[in-house]
């Protein structure tokens, strides 16, 4: 009788170890799923796809996880964009006095204070696409202290009348309307 109930004992408690181990390995699926969500939002295309791909390691049916692959695949370049605008957001910038800038010569400076500020990490990259000259026009004088370079970015567009356009590699620039600003805002 002692024998048959230490192998009972030893049953369950082996089930229960299984039981655990189950758990946990679905808890940690959970956890690097939910990572790999946040990892997307901010365009973190390489930190997602490994993410998902360890989900799919623990529990190799997750669908969850198979579909968000194939949409990073499908989306790669959309992420890369939103990773700029995010890195954009994240640089702030002590001091912006601008004097009677155009915008071209705005966003060179822009561009030149996150270089200096990111430890020349990150430049946005600025292509402005204004074939007739409209934003060579606009002058504007901005002063500002302590803020993300992205709103730098949105006051400049703002004054100038011009929209950007996040790419994996480039922010471009555009001129709103050939009649000047508008209360719209430079943001797209």
């Amino acid at each position: 009788m002692n024998c048959i109930t230490i192998l009972i004992t030893s049953a369950l408690c082996a089930f229960s170890t299984l039981a655990t181990a189950e758990q946990t390995a679905q808890a940690r699926a959970a956890n690097l799923y939910s990572k790999g969500l946040a990892a997307m939002k901010v365009g973190e295309a390489d930190t997602a796809e490994a993410c998902f791909r360890e989900v799919l390691r623990i529990q190799p049916r997750n669908a969850n996880a198979r579909f968000q692959l194939s949409q990073l695949k499908l989306n790669r370049p959309i992420l890369a964009a939103k990773k700029r605008q995010v890195q954009l957001q994240e640089v702030k910038l002590a001091k912006i006095e601008f004097e009677e800038l155009s915008l071209r010569e705005a966003l060179g400076a822009l561009d030149e204070l996150v270089l200096r500020s990111t430890a020349e990490k990150f430049t946005p990259n600025f292509v402005v696409q204004d074939p007739g000259n409209l934003l060579e026009q606009r002058r504007f004088s901005l002063r500002l202290r302590n803020v993300p370079a992205s709103v730098v970015l949105r006051y400049c567009l703002d004054h100038a009348g011009a929209s950007a356009r996040y790419d994996e590699h480039v922010i471009v620039v555009k001129p709103l309307s050939k009649s000047g600003p508008t209360s719209s805002g430079g943001r797209k």
